[in-house]
């Protein structure tokens, strides 16, 4: 067993904690840790210094240095694939998102690092299940500096999922990353109110699913984008919301779980975050889009295109998803590719959309990815 470096704290955490000074500490209190014989940090050493950070910046209280004299907060949450032809983004939807990323990880690159984790962890994009490699990448990623990688590293170590089990380190480093306003360690609280997890504390599913709402309502690394961001038609904009989170928030939603029941606003979210596409909860938030249906307003399904919904949540490699498509298929049989290439081809138009809304170049860029993906028009 790995001696771990430094003991945790108990789960409090400072109302100073902010993104920046949080992604800071753990950088700094991870510089001294000893590579392991492959050169590589352990998950487990990670996550044990920066428990010992958080309990240092908790025990600093007013005494903390400025914030603005810390180094810029690195980007944080997962890489972002930049839209391309419709072939190549349907490769990086599915067996070759782990290439794509790879070099930028070796790199140093946090968020292309904790992409990898989540690809590994769930064994999709071309990437082996290995859940020890998982934690090697979430812990990479979060001594870069990226608080969403060093929550769910907190999530490894607490279940004990590729990684030593150390509860308390990971209650404390999840609880001190939803206090920093993280989208992955508000739903990660979430889930431990849920579930009853908290020591001392029975199942909470009103806790969780406020959590959940207010997760859902963040921006991945703190701030919203600028204007100039969200126009920019360079590339994906550095900062947006968190799938993971909208599909938890709009899951309590649907299905009434600590809040009051809601189906449309709960769908609403969940297409929210299947626009997000790759990004984790986009695959189960089409999936749910697909398989409640029958749940939504009319108007609503012909927003959301359950049909589409399937096949997005299928090339994401969700497994119900794939089963669904391949029973279908099994079913109905293959279609004629020049007819169904027509009907895709008399389908891609935006018109009747543009009537609807006022679209940003964001916005654009969104259903861009999502039209090159399924063939033709957006959810």
């Amino acid at each position: 067993m790995l001696l771990l470096l430094f003991s945790a704290p108990s789960c409090s955490t400072s109302q100073a904690l902010t993104l920046r000074r949080l992604s800071h500490a753990v950088t700094e209190a991870c510089g001294s840790i000893a590579l392991d014989r492959d050169g590589w940090l352990e998950p487990e050493a990670v996550a044990a210094a920066a428990a010992w950070a958080i309990g240092e910046l908790r025990s600093e209280g007013g005494s903390q240095q400025p914030e603005t004299s810390l180094p810029p907060l690195k980007p944080q949450g997962e890489f972002r694939f930049a839209p391309a032809s419709t072939a190549a983004t349907m490769r990086l939807a599915t067996e070759e998102r782990y290439s794509a990323v790879a070099d930028a990880a070796h790199g140093g690159d946090g968020t292309a690092q904790h992409t990898l984790g989540l690809l590994h962890y769930s064994g999709v994009g071309g990437a082996q299940r290995d859940e020890r490699e998982s934690a090697y990448w979430h812990a990479a990623a979060a001594v870069a500096g990226n608080v969403e990688a060093l929550a769910t590293l907190g999530g490894c170590v607490r279940r004990g999922v590729g990684a030593e089990l150390d509860e308390a380190a990971g209650l404390d480093i999840i609880t001190a990353c939803a206090a920093a306003g993280s989208p992955v360690g508000l739903v990660k609280l979430g889930v431990c109110h849920e579930d009853g997890d908290l020591p001392g504390k029975p199942a909470d599913a009103q806790r969780a699913a406020a959590l959940f709402e207010s997760a859902a309502s963040v921006w991945v690394g703190g701030e919203p984008p600028s204007e100039s961001e969200s126009e920019s038609e360079a590339s994906p904009p550095p900062r947006r919301r968190s799938a993971l989170a909208l599909f938890q928030h709009g899951f309590a939603q649907v299905y009434g779980i600590g809040t009051r029941r809601d189906v449309e606003a709960g769908a609403a979210a969940w297409l929210s975050a299947a626009k997000l596409a790759p990004d984790d909860g986009a695959e189960e938030a089409a999936w749910g889009l697909y398989s409640e249906q029958g749940s939504l307003s009319p108007a609503l399904r012909r927003r959301v295109h359950p049909d589409r919904c399937l096949r997005l949540s299928a090339a994401l490699e969700y497994a119900p998803a794939v089963a669904e498509l391949a029973r279908r298929g099994e079913r109905t049989g293959q279609r004629d590719e020049a007819a169904e290439g027509e009907r895709r081809r008399k389908r891609f138009t935006r018109q009747e959309l543009s009537k609807a809304r006022s679209w940003t170049g964001r916005d654009e860029r969104a259903e861009a990815y999502l039209e090159q993906l399924l063939g033709g028009g957006g959810l």
